[in-house]
């Protein structure tokens, strides 16, 4: 038996590995360690209304539409700029998010849903398929 102390982090990453050998936890850990909390006001580019950012700010709270802008969370560094049309509201960990798909190049994104947004809009597209 070896004296080397049990390296809790490697017995996590060994339990946590998919098919391919990746940590299932890595894309959550890359995602928190490269998120840049950024407060920014914004005139929603598809209603008009002005929002008061949080730096959780991602979509309009009244249209919920929202910009193709980040590649990862907070960095703006997406070269698409299209408008992200809310298609669609999953529930995924007990917690409600806003799916919106880009109208430019057609990827899909989910969001969470914040206390502000608006309810109307919200029970409109969550009868819509996913």
């Amino acid at each position: 038996m070896s004296d080397e102390p049990t390296c809790t982090l490697r017995k996590l990453f060994e339990f946590s590995q998919d098919d391919r050998g990746i940590c299932k936890h890595f894309n959550k850990l890359k995602v928190s360690l490269s998120f840049k909390k950024k407060t920014e006001d914004f005139k929603c580019r598809n209603c008009g209304k002005f929002v008061t950012g949080t730096g959780y700010t991602n979509h309009c709270p009244n249209c919920l539409f929202s910009e193709h802008v980040d590649i990862m969370p907070g960095d703006r560094a997406n070269p698409c700029k299209g408008m992200m049309k809310p298609v669609g509201i999953v529930k995924k960990r007990g917690e409600f998010f806003v799916v919106h798909k880009c109208e430019k190049c057609g990827e899909i994104k989910h969001n969470r849903t914040s206390e502000n947004d608006n309810q109307e809009k919200i029970i409109e597209i969550s009868v819509l398929p996913v």
